[in-house]
């Protein structure tokens, strides 16, 4: 087992060697990865799907803003 110095949080992507690997919490609250070889480990924060989806809401919701407004901007002139 390997304590990384990362706070655990959900959306962490573990790769030993190219491949992913689960990861976890450890007892001390950072990520955790259990190993059985050598070589590179890669710790990329990646975002859980809810995060995502909450990002593309997000970015909808500012388009239709934006366009609501560019429409009333042209019917006012």
């Amino acid at each position: 087992k390997i304590e990384l110095p990362y706070l655990y949080y959900c959306g962490y992507t573990v790769k030993l060697n190219g491949k992913e690997i689960k990861n976890h919490e450890s007892k001390n609250g950072f990520v955790e990865v259990e190993i059985n070889e050598s070589g590179k480990i890669e710790v990329d924060y990646t975002g859980t799907k809810i995060e995502k989806a909450g990002m593309i809401i997000s970015a909808l919701g500012l388009i239709g803003c934006m366009g609501y407004l560019l429409a009333n901007k042209k019917k006012a002139t």
